[in-house]
């Protein structure tokens, strides 16, 4: 995850700094993300916003198959 960050931020042409200024964030909190991948889920989810990769998130936690016929149904009304 560390790695995959600095990248990210190295092909945008970004300073930790600047990931820092436009995420909200202490340039340690970045520095530590990038060295260490350890962090609060707060944390996380504001580098991915200034990175323009929240979408990212819906893959961790894909919609679970529905159970039932009713379910499925449900889901295909909404």
């Amino acid at each position: 995850l560390a790695t995959r960050i600095r990248a990210v931020r190295r092909a945008r042409g970004w300073t930790q700094a600047e990931l820092a200024k436009r995420s909200g964030l202490g340039l340690a909190t970045v520095a530590r993300l990038e060295q260490t991948g350890q962090g609060q889920i707060s944390s996380l989810t504001r580098i991915c916003a200034a990175l323009g990769r929240l979408d990212d998130f819906a893959a961790l936690l894909p919609e679970s198959p529905p159970a039932t016929m009713d379910e499925l149904r449900r889901r295909l009304r909404s």
